[in-house]
């Protein structure tokens, strides 16, 4: 490889086997509708970013207080990445998001051996809830609750291991909170809440623009057209079962 390939040569021009599988994968994606809670659907200038020269940078450490020198661009692109999401969330501060920064959050509320409860891995549990193969299984005790057969959380069961188990933090799902509040309370002990960011944070974020943007015409409608598509999506997989159904029964026609 010459000096002048590497830095100009196209990812089709280097590794032709890599680029057809990304363009597959491109594909693959624009024809398919996926309901995987951590995946999204980010904007091409999100893209340039991710895949931009900054790739080149290890900035360990915050803004402004690196271990190491040359980070002062990548500091302005993170301020600002900061500076955004507090605006965004209206928020005074923001922390780091993820499986990684979920252990402080056990650190921050609980010590080490002390008892949790999560939802179990076979009921659809993230790792983080006490799978033995990350810290919260490791480090901590956790205890499990489950669902039904029909795929539902049983409170009262919810209830009654809290109860026998008083663990000193629970995990739950953003939409379960009210009822969660109040097992939780009844032992005293902390509730995180995992609110899914690849669902929450893209509704938030039309929401802001439509808010700051309310008298732009082309905006509004913008916002009206997501809301009639996201709506139609709902509603189509609301019937997925149905049509799958039919196509079964055509299927021994």
């Amino acid at each position: 490889m010459s000096i002048k390939s590497f830095f100009h040569a196209s990812l089709q021009e280097q590794d032709p086997e890599i680029f057809k599988a990304i363009q597959a994968e491109k594909q693959r994606q624009q024809e398919h509708v996926e309901l995987i809670a951590s995946e999204n659907i980010v904007s091409k200038a999100v893209l340039e970013a991710q895949g931009s020269i900054l790739t080149n940078k290890y900035a360990e450490g915050y803004a402004g207080r690196r271990y190491y020198g040359g980070c002062q661009f990548v500091d302005v692109a993170e301020n600002l990445a900061i500076e955004w999401a507090k605006k965004l969330f209206q928020c005074q501060r923001t922390i780091s998001l993820g499986r990684p920064s979920k252990p402080g959050r056990f650190f921050d509320l609980i010590n080490p051996r002390d008892k949790f409860m999560g939802m179990s891995l076979s009921a659809g549990g993230h790792l983080t809830h006490g799978s033995p193969v990350t810290i919260s299984g490791k480090w901590f005790q956790p205890v499990a609750y489950g669902v039904t057969p029909e795929g539902w959380i049983d409170y009262d069961e919810v209830e009654h291991i809290t109860l026998a188990e008083k663990p000193k933090l629970i995990l739950a799902g953003g939409s379960a909170y009210p009822r969660f509040r109040e097992i939780v309370d009844k032992v005293g002990a902390y509730l995180k809440v995992d609110k899914n960011k690849s669902k929450i944070s893209p509704l938030k974020a039309i929401l802001y623009v439509y808010k700051e943007q309310s008298k732009s015409f082309p905006c509004i409608y913008f916002v009206r057209l997501f809301y009639i598509i996201y709506s139609l999506l709902l509603t189509g997989l609301s019937l997925l079962p149905f049509f799958l159904r039919l196509n079964t029964l055509f299927s021994f026609l």
